[in-house]
């Protein structure tokens, strides 16, 4: 476990470096929250399906325990960085794409 925090916590480092202006972060499949409790914004945000996960984010991180689809909660052009790992995979190409075109609708215009 500890190998696998220390290998998200050098990709959140990574992923930061290209994303400084980030300050509110929505990570989709969450799982034990690595990435997301390690990148340095103002207002990080998860979604995971796993009851069980809540116990692995940061005090300072809203996981959401629901299913992202839709992104509920979330409004158009409220986010900065949307970030997915080892997660479309699990769905049908429709459903990815939608998932795509959700993250789209959440992040503020010229953001990633």
């Amino acid at each position: 476990m500890a190998n696998r925090a220390g290998v998200w916590r050098e990709i959140a480092r990574f992923v930061s470096r290209d994303t400084a202006r980030a300050q509110i972060v929505l990570e989709l499949g969450a799982g034990y929250c690595d990435f997301i409790n390690n990148f340095p914004a103002s207002t990080r945000i998860a979604f995971d399906l796993n009851p069980e996960m809540s116990r692995f984010a940061a005090q300072e991180v809203d996981l959401r325990i629901a299913d992202c689809r839709g992104m509920p909660g979330i409004e158009a052009g409220s986010v900065d960085l949307v970030f997915a790992s080892n997660f479309l995979e699990h769905f049908t190409i429709e459903e990815a794409a939608a998932l795509v075109r959700d993250a789209h609708r959440v992040l503020r215009p010229g953001e990633g």
